[in-house]
């Protein structure tokens, strides 16, 4: 049984994430809290502190109803997912990770419209903060995507043996949805000898690690590590792509540009985000 966050500004791009989840909740006999933050909502001025407290508790109420059609429209009787409805205040990405610590969850999805030029490297999204403060998983889905059984989840990977936690609850994952998952190394240098045999060690670490379940492995080659994960799809064709949020230095998070932040913006597919434990 899996806890599940899934936080909605009704948007269509929000109830895709919500349907994601619901199919995900009902494979594994999880759970989900359906979760709206009165973002938008501007409090008039009152005279007394008991009309404007009597205000915010009908908008909540008027929020909570909202959020009972949007259950009742998008998980079917015959899925049995138990879905609760919560109500929160601004800010939006503090009091929803702090929320989320509070009832224990243990994932976060959310829908993404993603982002591009200024927008995407200043501004960003509150799914792209999410992902970047969060310290458990984070599956963004984009707003374009049209839920089907994922049956290919490819894992990206840079040789670290601080995966195997990541690469635990990817197997989870895929295990509900009797999905395979292939562990992908794009690698700058040339394939040769020695590099083909580190691939190898690992995968090899890999597989003892996780002896039990059926993992494939793939090296690419490129020069550009970015821009091939942004069309990974082109080459292995997949339903979700895993990246894990490495634990980075003060100095790093001013001077490195996030890449994981980045897909988040860029992806056309779903993407499972699950940070480094500390």
């Amino acid at each position: 049984m899996i806890r599940i966050l899934v936080p909605t500004d009704f948007s269509p791009t929000a109830e895709r994430a919500f349907r994601f989840a619901a199919e995900l909740a009902s494979k594994s006999k999880g759970t989900i809290i359906l979760f709206h933050v009165n973002e938008k909502e501007e409090i008039p001025y009152f005279d007394s502190t008991e009309k404007k407290d009597e205000y915010q508790k009908q908008l909540e109420t008027k929020q909570l109803k909202r959020l009972q059609r949007l259950k009742k429209k998008v998980v079917s009787h015959e899925m049995n997912v138990m879905v609760s409805t919560v109500v929160s205040q601004k800010p939006v990405v503090k009091n929803m990770l702090s929320f989320a610590k509070q009832t224990q969850v243990e994932l976060i999805v959310m829908g993404t419209q993603g982002a591009s030029g200024l927008k995407k490297t200043i501004v960003g999204s509150n799914a792209s903060r999410i992902i970047e403060r969060s310290k458990i998983p984070v599956l963004v889905v984009p707003e374009k995507y049209d839920w089907k059984d994922p049956k290919e989840i490819v894992f990206a990977t840079n040789y670290h043996c601080e995966d195997r936690p990541a690469l635990s609850f990817t197997l989870s994952v895929a295990k509900v949805f009797n999905a395979n998952v292939t562990v992908v190394h794009v690698n700058q240098d040339e394939i040769d000898k020695d590099t083909a045999q580190c691939f190898s060690n690992y995968a090899y670490f890999l597989q003892r690690t996780f002896n039990d379940s059926q993992i494939k492995f793939k090296e690419l080659k490129s020069t550009h590590i970015k821009n091939s994960l942004e069309h990974l799809q082109d080459t292995i064709p997949f339903d979700i792509l895993v990246m894990v949020r490495r634990n980075k230095k003060f100095l790093d998070k001013i001077f490195l540009k996030s890449f994981t932040k980045n897909m988040a913006c860029t992806t056309k597919l779903p993407l499972l985000v699950v940070p480094e434990e500390e």
